[in-house]
C-alpha cells in the first residue's frame, strides 16, 4: 500500500451528522468506539470530552468507521489522534457499514488510512451477517474477511 497523502474532511459533513451520538465502551480494558455518522468536528469534541472525563486517551480496540466510510467524516489528523501514526501492524479492528449497492462508499482513502494505523477493516455491505472466529458457523454465516488495500487514485 502506498504512503498516505495527508487529507482533511473535504469541507466536513452536515450538522445533522455532527449531532450523532458517539459512544466509547470499555470492557475490562478493551475499548470500542461507536461513531454513528459523526464528522471530524463531532469526533474531535468527543475525544476532548473523553480525555477530560476519564484521562484515558488510549486508542480503541474496535472502531466503527463513521458514515459508510465517507471522506467527509475523516482526516489524517483525526485518525492520528484517535489511532496513532501510520505504520502500525494489525492491532485493532474497524468495521464500516455500507449499503449493498453503494459504488462510492467506503472511500478507498479512508479504508487505507485506518489500515495504515493498525486496523483490520471489515464491511457490512448489505447487512450480510458474518462472524470472526468461532461461534456462528452453524448458522451458515460466512467468515468475515478483512478488506484488502483499496484504490485511492480517484480521490485526490
Amino acid at each position: 500500500m502506498p504512503a498516505e497523502v495527508p487529507f482533511d474532511d473535504q469541507g466536513g459533513t452536515n450538522p445533522r451528522n455532527n449531532s450523532s451520538m458517539v459512544t466509547m465502551l470499555d470492557f475490562g480494558g478493551h475499548r470500542a468506539l461507536l461513531t454513528g455518522d459523526a464528522g471530524v468536528p463531532a469526533l474531535e469534541r468527543s475525544l476532548n470530552q473523553l480525555a477530560w472525563a476519564t484521562g484515558n486517551t488510549s486508542a480503541p480496540d474496535f472502531v466503527q468507521i463513521p458514515h459508510a466510510g465517507s471522506r467527509h467524516n475523516a482526516s489524517s489528523a483525526l485518525l492520528d489522534r484517535l489511532l496513532g501514526s501510520t505504520g502500525q501492524g494489525e492491532v485493532r479492528t474497524a468495521f464500516v457499514s455500507v449499503a449493498s449497492k453503494s459504488k462510492r462508499h467506503p472511500s478507498g482513502r479512508v479504508v487505507n488510512a485506518y489500515k495504515r494505523r493498525g486496523c483490520k477493516v471489515f464491511e457490512t455491505r448489505g447487512g450480510t451477517k458474518h462472524h470472526y472466529g468461532d461461534g456462528a458457523p452453524d448458522r451458515g454465516w460466512p467468515d468475515a474477511t478483512p478488506l484488502p488495500p483499496m484504490d485511492e487514485s480517484d480521490e485526490d
